[in-house]
């Protein structure tokens, strides 16, 4: 008997033209729907043809649009297609008339941050915000608190990341962020020891040393600073801040 799964697991090996076959099949025995579409989707993906797998994975979301793993499948693919806004005015089009569908409000919000268009992601994040049930709340907050840190809007990101942080505190973006306001708002000593805690939980992120060196050079401990900047400033790795960090470290020379 032919089932879905076992066209997955031809999938996971690599095979698929085997898969193809068998949902070739599997459709004429009973019809298409969201779940099929999906699999043609996959099909595609895995031959590396992005094009049919964006466009299938779209037709199964037509067909069911509150199907939140192929609107996940959607956005990842999109992410490497040259032509990404394809993907942002379908999921604008479909919270317009149906805004209960959060879980795509809240990818369409990661997808605006990553095209760096935070005017619509903070539109979108603020719609999100206001649902205090809803399970990603923490890093909605943090990621609203991103945006106004960015604006210096100091006063309401101090607020939310330190509801993000209460809500969440064993992740390190969301205490990264907490400290760093607290650091822009020259809480230092405060934000020193969050951001340690920060640090230990995940040394490679760069924003972290950058925003440990800031503090530590405010707070007089420019040798343990410069090193944070001198640490961060040696990877290639693209970082926000990364000029503001490469100032501050001009200036204790």
């Amino acid at each position: 008997m032919i089932s879905q799964q076992l066209i997955r697991n031809h999938l996971a090996v690599n095979q698929p033209d085997i898969a193809e076959q068998l949902l070739r099949q599997l459709v004429q025995r009973s019809q298409e729907t969201a779940n099929t579409l999906m699999l043609r989707g996959d099909i595609a993906r895995v031959r590396k043809d992005l094009v049919s797998a964006y466009r299938f994975y779209k037709q199964a979301l037509m067909e069911d649009t509150s199907f939140n793993q192929v609107l996940a499948k959607m956005y990842f693919v999109s992410a490497q297609l040259s032509n990404q806004t394809d993907f942002a005015e379908t999921v604008e089009k479909l919270i317009a008339t149906q805004p209960e569908l959060l879980f795509h409000r809240n990818l369409l919000a990661d997808y605006y941050l990553e095209s760096a268009d935070f005017d619509s992601a903070e539109m979108h994040l603020r719609v999100l915000s206001r649902y205090e049930d809803f399970g990603n709340r923490a890093l909605v907050l943090n990621n609203l608190a991103n945006i106004l840190l960015n604006r210096a809007d100091i006063s309401e990101a101090v607020t939310l990341s330190e509801t993000a942080y209460a809500l969440n505190p064993d992740v390190a973006a969301i205490v990264d962020t907490y400290a760093w306001a607290l650091a822009k708002d020259e809480k230092y000593e405060q934000a020193l020891k969050l951001l340690r805690r920060a640090y230990a939980m995940d040394s490679a992120d760069p924003s972290i040393h950058y925003h440990l060196g800031y503090t530590l050079i405010k707070l007089g401990n420019l040798a343990e600073g410069k090193a944070q900047l001198e640490t961060v400033l040696a990877s290639a790795e693209n970082f926000i801040g990364r000029l503001e960090a490469e100032s501050l470290l001009s200036t204790t020379n």
